[in-house]
């Protein structure tokens, strides 16, 4: 089902029912865009993926946010697919567009024109909790002594210039309310004047009720009892539904935490990302700090693509399969390969890239790649998530990370660069890199050293990948004869990290670009 503002506060309830009483919840993102302002690599370390990551989800939006809700049955499962429109309601608030993320969604049928004019509202935590009190604060009763004696503070703090005005205005008010008139106009000439005068009408003259006109004028109306109790109703009313509207699908994603219920993604880890920025808050510097934030406060979380490349009962399925274990492809496959549990589900969206679809799918994969699993084994995948072209994998239950290459890597470090005259400096920067790099590479290779990757990174180091490991002395003493080595730093991995996590935690410091 489609869900917009149209139909989302007569589905809203159900759903939130649905999510109480499910099994797990498979879930998938449409963004506006995903990519980083520089490719991704295998030798970026997790927390500079995080950093970059991080970047994104705070620089563009959600589109649609797929969530399939699964029920266990006697015999199988039956499934609630939804994909929501979600569009930012708060005028203050900015929209980031990716070419390739609109070709790409357009080429998968994104009705764009629902998106902006039909989305559902969604705040972060912070703006939600500000509306609340906003909201709260709107409906919270004071007595009239209260009010009379809040009002009588604002008057003596009024400036002379509008004291006789507000006090001519109040002499008119209290004759309008002895006399029969239903309605008088009166001319205020300034905002500061209107906002004392609508004080003094709640706090004096609970039977009256205000309205700015053009001009600086307001219309002053008595409302009898029953007039006054149906004005208060309607303004309820209102207040009510825009609060309802701009919280809109942030109701949902509290009710996806409070369930505890298990979520399910594929290759999610950016998807998490744009939840934890969007629904939360703009995610912490530290990578540390982000996962000990999700572990503690989400439900566990599950990734199929990490499960069907490391989970140790899949490995005779891991050697049939032959190509991407895409979406699309893992559930052709268990189709095709597999005697798959069925589910039970109405589908009126049934194309890949479409966020309930492809919600549902991952859950369906999920199911069947899982079906086997001890509870131990099954534990073991949790909170575990695949990272693109990347030498780690996610762990968000530890500091440390998986490394899935058995490869032993070092660094070595360029000198740092002057800032005298910034052409030359890079000029004879490129010079020495590439002279350093080729005689490096040589030196070690012409001693024997078991190379089998090697390359300049970020230019500022050389990474060079050993199928063996070696001492690190040993290294420096072959490099002694190298004369560039000599202006280098050699690092190991830890070294390697701590040196480049100082910088990119200071460039992140530096960002200015988020507005949430």
């Amino acid at each position: 089902m489609f869900i917009d503002i149209d139909n989302f506060e007569q589905n809203k309830q159900t759903i939130m029912e649905q999510i109480k009483l499910c099994d797990f919840l498979g879930f998938d993102l449409e963004l506006t865009g995903i990519k980083g302002e520089y490719q991704d690599t295998f030798e970026e370390l997790p927390f500079e993926r995080y950093l970059k990551i991080r970047k994104v989800s705070m620089k563009y939006n959600i589109i649609q946010f797929g969530l399939c809700i699964f029920i266990k049955k006697q015999k199988g499962y039956v499934a609630f697919p939804y994909t929501f429109y979600l569009f930012p309601q708060d005028l203050d608030d900015f929209v980031g567009l990716q070419v390739g993320a609109v070709f790409f969604n357009s080429e998968h049928g994104m009705d764009w024109n629902r998106w902006i004019n039909k989305g559902v509202g969604y705040l972060n935590r912070a703006q939600y909790q500000k509306l609340q009190d906003d909201y709260n604060k709107d409906f919270q009763q004071l007595d009239q002594e209260e009010l009379k004696n809040q009002f009588e503070k604002i008057l003596e703090d009024v400036k002379p210039i509008d004291k006789k005005t507000i006090r001519e205005l109040i002499d008119k008010l209290e004759k309008f309310n002895k006399s029969d008139e239903k309605q008088i106009t009166i001319e205020t000439t300034n905002g500061y004047q209107r906002k004392v005068i609508y004080t003094y009408l709640e706090a004096y003259q609970k039977n009256m009720i205000g309205e700015s006109l053009l001009k600086g004028e307001m219309k002053i109306t008595k409302l009898t009892n029953a007039e006054k109790q149906a004005k208060d109703e309607e303004k309820y009313l209102l207040k009510t539904n825009r609060f309802q509207t701009k919280t809109g699908f942030y109701q949902i994603w509290e009710c996806i935490l409070n369930s505890k219920k298990y979520i399910v993604g594929h290759n999610c880890f950016a998807d998490i990302m744009f939840c934890y920025s969007h629904f939360v808050q703009c995610p912490p510097i530290s990578w540390e700090e982000f996962k000990e934030d999700v572990v503690k406060h989400w439900p566990p979380i599950y990734d199929t693509k990490y499960i069907i490349q490391s989970a140790q009962p899949l490995e005779k399925i891991r050697s049939k399969f032959e190509t991407s274990t895409s979406v699309e492809n893992l559930a052709e496959f268990i189709k095709n390969n597999m005697n798959y549990i069925q589910i039970d589900v109405n589908l009126d969206q049934n194309a890949y890239h479409t966020a309930g679809f492809d919600a549902y799918m991952t859950g369906f994969i999920f199911i069947n790649l899982t079906k086997d699993f001890t509870q131990q084994e099954l534990l073991s995948q949790k909170n575990k998530l695949n990272q693109f072209k990347n030498n780690y994998s996610i762990n968000l239950n530890t500091a440390e990370d998986i490394k899935l290459t058995q490869k032993y890597i070092i660094y070595i470090k360029f000198p740092e660069e002057e800032r005298k005259n910034q052409q030359v400096q890079k000029s004879q920067r490129i010079q020495f890199q590439k002279q350093a790099f080729d005689n490096i590479i040589n030196a070690l290779k012409q001693q024997q050293f078991d190379i089998s990757a090697y390359r300049i990174i970020h230019y500022k180091y050389i990474y060079i990948e050993f199928n063996q490991e070696y001492d690190l002395k040993q290294i420096q003493s072959a490099l002694q004869q190298v004369g560039e080595f000599q202006e280098c730093q050699l690092f190991n991995e830890k070294q390697y990290e701590m040196d480049r996590r100082e910088f990119k935690e200071k460039e992140a410091k530096s960002d200015k670009f988020d507005k949430r």
